[in-house]
């Protein structure tokens, strides 16, 4: 059977795990070793509500330098059992906790708050619990206000080891639910984070490679289909499609991402976060947001530009208009003729980008191109950009796929523009 149809239902899943986190965060909720006997709840496939297995026998624990790990060693929530370097402790708890102590590592090198020790476990670390979980999720994290005895996370006992190139990595999914127990620990243990998903989970699966860039783990690329479809919709729609952005801006600002968790936490009721997260970037940089939002829309049409679905495909002679929603980008291919294309705003450019890129292909097969752009011509106060692609470059060979790259910066209001091509 081709397995096309399999990883379409595995990214379906995937991109519908956040919203069942949303609704598991609503209840309170024990952790898998304190389900009563007679309550605990065990399934071969458990429920999307379930998420997990409760411990249907005595748990283990085993103390990593930063956390504790929980593991049972009978039964379908058992993790594999192998155990090469002879300690008694299974090697995949082995990884957890390994997985875990490099991820607080790493988090607190950078200053963001520490996790909050619970009341619960065998000490204050944070607890992280190896289960069987329902086929399409691979980990949930719950704060302190709907978990009884404080914040905690599980994880899949059927991770992927791999270190490199992977599938539901281990490494990367034990990140992920540690930079939630982060993202918690801004907020007081009574109150629920109000965190909007292309923050909570944006951020935690942008991260995920921050501690682990050497990894490709193949459920990122899969939950970045939503937004490689759809980069004309606002990014603060997204979920986990967001985690582009954010391990972009994390890898330039290092100082944004705590700034923009301590303004969530400090400041209830802030909708969508457009706003928030454009307003902090502000103060912590002293630079607009929308020059790095339109720097992170020329990377993506250079690193995902093969995947990008274009807003639109114009022709010469076409006068085209259009309207970029806040935090969102068109992508408007065009073909391989010389041409010149003027773009004109209506109500100037403050929050715009705007880009003519094209890619320049190696002359020496196998080597990746190069991306590179054609300087525009100001006019009119800015509000128009005149571009001229040449006679010489357009008949080379080498030049591939041009591209207009519109984007908006702002927190809020469409951004009118029309393009003209000759």
């Amino acid at each position: 059977m081709s397995a096309r149809p399999v990883a379409l239902l595995l990214a379906c899943l995937l991109l519908g795990a956040c919203a069942t986190e949303g609704a598991l965060a609503g209840l309170k909720r024990p952790r898998p070793t304190d389900v009563p006997r007679g309550e605990v709840e065990t399934a071969m496939a458990p429920n999307a509500l379930q998420a997990y297995n409760d411990y249907a026998t005595p748990g283990l624990a085993f103390p990593s330098a930063h956390a504790t790990v929980h593991y049972v060693l009978l039964g379908i929530d058992a993790p594999p059992l192998n155990d090469d370097d002879g300690n008694a402790v299974p090697d995949y708890v082995e990884r957890v906790g390994a997985a875990a102590d490099a991820a607080i590592d790493y988090y607190e090198r950078r200053g963001f708050r520490a996790i909050r020790p619970d009341s619960a476990g065998p000490d204050g670390r944070p607890d992280l619990y190896i289960s069987r979980f329902t086929p399409g999720l691979l980990g949930v994290a719950f704060p302190a206000a709907r978990a009884e005895g404080g914040a905690f996370a599980v994880v899949s006992n059927a991770l992927d080891p791999s270190a490199g190139v992977s599938f539901a990595s281990a490494y990367g999914t034990v990140a992920h639910e540690i930079f939630h127990l982060v993202q918690f620990s801004y907020f007081r243990a009574t109150d629920e984070p109000e965190l909007p998903p292309w923050v909570l989970e944006g951020t935690a699966a942008g991260l995920e490679t921050r501690v682990y860039p050497e990894l490709e783990d193949i459920v990122s690329s899969l939950q970045l289909r939503a937004w490689l479809r759809s980069p004309q919709r606002t990014i603060a729609d997204q979920t986990y499609g967001a985690q582009l952005l954010w391990r972009q801006l994390d890898e330039r600002y290092p100082r944004l991402l705590p700034a923009v968790l301590a303004r969530f936490a400090s400041h209830r009721k802030l909708g969508s976060g457009r706003a928030a997260v454009v307003d902090t970037f502000a103060h912590v940089t002293r630079r607009p947001f929308a020059s790095a939002f339109h720097r992170f829309a020329v990377f993506a049409a250079d690193a995902y530009g093969d995947r990008l679905t274009a807003y639109r495909v114009l022709a010469p002679g076409e006068r085209h208009h259009a309207a970029v929603a806040p935090l969102a980008i068109h992508y408007l291919r065009l073909g391989r003729r010389p041409c010149s294309l003027t773009v004109t705003f209506s109500d100037g450019r403050a929050a715009a980008g705007v880009a003519l890129v094209y890619q320049w292909e190696s002359d020496v097969a196998g080597y990746a191109s190069a991306l590179r752009q054609i300087t525009g011509r100001a006019s009119s106060g800015g509000k128009r950009l005149t571009f001229s692609v040449p006679i010489a470059l357009a008949r080379s060979p080498r030049f591939a796929t041009p591209l207009l790259v519109v984007s908006n910066g702002g927190a809020s209001g469409h951004l009118a523009y029309s393009v003209a091509v000759r």
